[in-house]
């Protein structure tokens, strides 16, 4: 996962986009390392919502597509969803010591240290289904 997800890194952020190298948002960066791994059909998708999701659509969108895992139990190739203000906006790779994701302001998928500041950004992990861990 992490391997995958590292193919996408320099490509362009673009709300709703899902094209390596060309254009992708977190949620399409996560959908295109889900597809690549085998967890979903390419095909599968999820768009229709805003810049920034509201109403803790983020969260349950992801309770019914991922497995969801206590944060200690995070695993280099999972899934954090992290807080902007408040509620859950953002999904990023977890690389070990390293978060893989698409950000508007980076304008592209980068990767960088996870710090304290997206430690306590973090509100919760999860794995994708089917997918081994080991």
């Amino acid at each position: 996962m992490v391997l995958a997800a590292r193919r996408w890194v320099g490509t362009p952020y673009l709300h709703q986009a899902r094209l390596q190298g060309v254009g992708v948002d977190c949620i399409g960066l996560v959908l295109g390392v889900g597809a690549e791994v085998g967890a979903w059909p390419a095909s599968f998708n999820y768009t229709g919502y805003g810049r920034l999701p509201h109403n803790n659509n983020l969260l349950q969108e992801a309770q019914r597509h991922f497995l969801q895992i206590p944060i200690e139990d995070v695993q280099p190739g999972c899934i954090l969803m992290m807080r902007w203000f408040t509620e859950p906006r953002h999904v990023a790779v977890f690389a070990g010591e390293t978060l893989i994701h698409a950000a508007n302001n980076f304008r592209r998928v980068v990767e960088h240290r996870y710090d304290e500041k997206s430690r306590k950004r973090t509100l919760y992990a999860f794995r994708f289904p089917g997918v081994s861990y080991v």
